[in-house]
Order: C-alpha cells, then sequence, then structure tokens
C-alpha cells in the first residue's frame, strides 16, 4: 500500500524498529512529518512565508540530486532531516494556494 504511494521503500534507505525496517523510507518519514506540521500550521491560521517554502522544497530537491548526479550518498538522518523540510515546504505551499483559491471562490461567490 505505502509503495503505491510513492515510495521506494528500500530497507538500507529506512530506519529500523526491532530489526524490521520501517515501511517509508527516512526521507518519507521526514516529508511525511512535515506535511503533518503544515496542517497543524494551517488550522492555525499560519502562513510561512513563500521564500520559505521554496527553501523547504529546495532542500529536499538538492539532497536527492546530489545522490542521483554526483554520487554524493546522503545518510538516512540527513534524508530524514531534508524530508522534514521539503514535507514542510511543499505542505505549505499547498496550503498557501488553498488558501488563495478560497479567498478568491469567497469574494467572486459571496460578495
Amino acid at each position: 500500500m505505502i509503495g503505491a504511494m510513492g515510495c521506494h521503500q528500500i530497507p538500507e534507505r529506512s530506519f529500523h524498529y526491532k530489526g524490521m525496517p520501517m515501511p517509508l523510507c527516512a526521507r518519507c518519514f521526514g516529508a511525511g512529518i512535515g506535511h503533518v506540521a503544515s496542517v497543524l500550521l494551517f488550522a492555525f491560521g499560519v502562513f510561512p512565508p513563500l521564500w520559505m517554502d521554496l527553501t523547504g522544497i529546495f532542500v529536499i530537491y538538492a539532497d536527492w540530486a546530489l545522490q542521483e548526479y554526483a554520487g554524493i550518498m546522503s545518510s538516512n538522518p540527513r534524508r530524514l532531516v531534508t524530508g522534514l523540510f521539503g514535507g514542510f515546504g511543499v505542505g505549505c505551499f499547498c496550503w498557501l494556494i488553498v488558501s488563495l483559491v478560497w479567498r478568491w471562490f469567497y469574494s467572486t461567490c459571496f460578495i
């Protein structure tokens, strides 16, 4: 089920619990936590600035690109941290778009 969501689930790139790899790699685990954090901020009406969202997205992409194209291997703790930044950035960016669309819709249809 989780693999269908896009995680490769490579055991060497996953944290282990009681000798078993977690169902998400370290980067996807961090991204999930970042997404949840963005939902909590949205629930309280807090929107980080756009530059912060884009920086988080750049951080996760840079870590992936260094590994993919430069052959610089990433460690699981680094994957977790960059996943947190990236997940938070993507989540906050999505909630920003949702709020802008909602404001536009509300101002167009109800005023």
